[in-house]
């Protein structure tokens, strides 16, 4: 019998990988991204959580259902992220357009958000402690990759960004919904 930790692992990163290559055009990364750090994370948390997974034993029913629904919403989250940059995803820290829709409507980082998410997930579903300390190691790197964007990109769209910062939180929304903030258009403040 399969491992059904393995099969939902490998089925999501391989569509992961398909959807993230299908939306984006091929690039290289800018100076300053720290894209390679973190590459070189997700890789390794990806491949030791394998290992570690195979040597070590099964993956509890829990596991699988919190792991594999965590690896999906990052998944999902990462798709709609580009999806909603298009041509502006790209692995440099500004853009001449700053996007202001989709999910840039409730946070600021979704792509790297969506990232943590999936790695996680990624070490919940394979019971990694490997793969659980790549996505720890992660985490101040895309801070950091988080502050230098804002900061290219508050250079680049002065006004319509401080508005946007305002109004959206690195990985939330401010105010909420019933203390009467009002939703942002899929316009507000793009340029």
């Amino acid at each position: 019998m399969p491992d059904l930790a393995l099969v939902v692992f490998s089925g999501g990163v391989a569509a992961w990988v398909t959807g993230e290559a299908a939306l984006s055009a091929i690039d290289r990364p800018a100076p300053g991204t720290l894209a390679l750090p973190t590459g070189l994370l997700v890789l390794t948390g990806q491949l030791g959580g394998v290992i570690e997974h195979v040597l070590g034993g099964h993956s509890p029913g829990w596991a699988i259902a919190a792991g594999g629904g965590l690896l999906l919403a990052g998944i999902s989250l990462r798709w709609w992220s580009i999806a909603a940059l298009g041509p502006a995803f790209a692995t440099a820290l500004d853009s001449a357009r700053l996007v202001t829709s989709g999910p840039y409507r409730w946070m600021r980082h979704p792509s790297e958000a969506g990232l943590a998410a999936a790695m996680i997930g990624s070490g919940v579903l394979l019971v990694s402690r490997l793969a659980l300390l790549a996505a720890a190691a992660a985490v101040p790197i895309a801070v950091v990759r988080c502050w230098r964007e804002d900061v290219a990109l508050a250079r680049r769209h002065r006004t319509a960004h401080a508005a946007w910062a305002t109004r959206v939180g690195w990985l939330w929304r401010r105010g909420s919904i019933r203390g009467g903030a009002r939703p942002a258009s899929s316009t507000d403040g793009a340029t």
